[in-house]
């Protein structure tokens, strides 16, 4: 294996567009939202499309959100969410 000190040149910056959110509405700590983004690290349309679903988490008002869990799964497989 080669390593470049210029980095790789081939990388794309990961991009997560068309995203919804799923914020529900609770009291205390820690508080959570769910991001529901797609990302370019698929292709579009067929069996090889995806969803990344990203879970930010709160421990407190002066903390700061973290992502906690990330989920890639099919579009057909993301659950139907109520609040």
């Amino acid at each position: 294996q080669t390593y470049s000190p210029d980095g790789n040149k081939a990388h794309e910056p990961l991009e997560l567009t068309d995203a919804t959110y799923i914020i529900p509405k609770k009291a205390g700590w820690p508080r959570w939202f769910l991001a529901d983004t797609d990302s370019n690290r698929d292709e579009d349309g067929g069996k090889l499309d995806n969803r990344w679903l990203v879970v930010f988490v709160r421990s407190g008002p002066d903390a700061l959100w973290k992502a906690s869990y990330l989920g890639v799964v099919a579009p057909s497989q993301i659950p139907e969410f109520t609040l």
